[in-house]
């Protein structure tokens, strides 16, 4: 009683960082898949591509065991759900 608890270092998933872009897509109708992708290319190569078409909210690409080479697909939510 009486202790306050410590404010966390994370702000919660639905705040937005000013060039920050999230690591987890939420499933929603805003959620877009993308495959066939070159295995060769990287999440830097991946998200370079998405942004040309706007501002990335959240990205995610698939990797073997996580940290291993690309699977070929990924996710994608933009800022602006137009862009979907």
């Amino acid at each position: 009683p009486g202790q306050e608890e410590a404010p966390s270092a994370r702000p919660p998933a639905s705040v937005l960082l000013p060039g920050v872009v999230s690591t987890t897509v939420p499933d929603g109708p805003n959620k877009v898949y993308i495959g066939n992708l070159p295995l060769t290319l990287g999440e830097v190569e991946v998200k370079e591509l998405l942004s040309s078409f706007g501002a990335l909210r959240a990205f995610h690409l698939v990797t073997d065991g996580g940290n291993g080479p690309s699977r070929g697909f990924g996710f994608c939510e933009y800022l602006d759900p137009a862009v979907t």
